[in-house]
């Protein structure tokens, strides 16, 4: 099961290695967003791999005349009111991609938050609200179709499937980077044994080159610097998005 639900299951189960968890990016949300739940995130799990790290992307309907991210902020100064974003729901990632951008460019943005991804994509071209942080692999055939404008992706460099996209980063808001990311997750206690014996059978899955392949399909790419950076990352990225939310005041629905 995914969400908190699968999350308290795997957290009280026996640290053996036969119950496992696949989570995502909300994993370091969560957090901060809920209060009150029967399990602890930092001493319940123990991350076993960083799989991929896969970035969103903001895009804007086609009718919008805006070509770059310094398009963007340059509209929302001059605009009274602010621009609208649509987000996937509150604390999610593409709400706090938003949140991020606001913050750093200084700019009001305007959320609009939707019961999921898809409603937002499909309002966005419609034309009902302007901008979106997307899903890349959700997006991506809209982009390619004419659907929608690719103005930047939220990673450190350029996705191998849209290289003429510029990042965030090197379009006006210098610091910028997001990820969607998947880490496996252990009950924490599980033996030192069982947790690299779990690392080395998904690095031999992630090395696949059909994994590979549909990774990069997706817009991703793989992860590779093991399980002792893996923990880093999930540490780092808990405390950077604690911040987010605490500052910003963002509370689930």
């Amino acid at each position: 099961a995914g969400g908190t639900i699968g999350e308290a299951q795997v957290a009280k189960a026996e640290a053996d290695g036969y119950t496992i968890l696949h989570d995502a990016t909300a994993f370091s949300v969560n957090p901060a967003l809920y209060q009150n739940l029967s399990f602890d995130y930092t001493k319940d799990f123990a991350p076993v791999f960083l799989a991929s790290l896969v970035p969103n992307i903001l895009v804007v309907n086609k009718d919008v005349e805006v070509k770059t991210v310094a398009d963007v902020i340059e509209l929302a100064k001059k605009t009274q009111g602010g621009l609208d974003f649509a987000s996937s729901g509150n604390g999610t990632l593409q709400h706090l991609c938003l949140e991020l951008l606001r913050h750093m460019a200084q700019i009001q943005i305007n959320h609009i938050p939707y019961r999921g991804g898809g409603l937002a994509l499909n309002d966005v071209i419609g034309g009902q609200v302007p901008f979106f942080f997307a899903n890349l692999a959700s997006s991506l055939q809209h982009i390619k179709g004419g659907k929608l404008n690719a103005l930047a992706v939220t990673s450190a460099k350029h996705s191998a499937i849209l290289p003429n996209v510029p990042t965030i980063a090197e379009s006006g808001v210098p610091g910028y980077e997001v990820y969607e990311w998947n880490v496996l997750f252990a009950p924490a206690g599980t033996p030192d044994k069982v947790m690299n014996a779990l690392a080395a059978a998904l690095k031999v899955t992630l090395d696949a080159p059909d994994v590979k392949e549909r990774v990069a399909g997706l817009g991703g790419e793989l992860f590779t610097g093991g399980p002792v950076a893996s923990v880093k990352f999930v540490r780092d990225q808990t405390a950077f998005w604690g911040k987010v939310v605490k500052d910003r005041g963002i509370k689930p629905e």
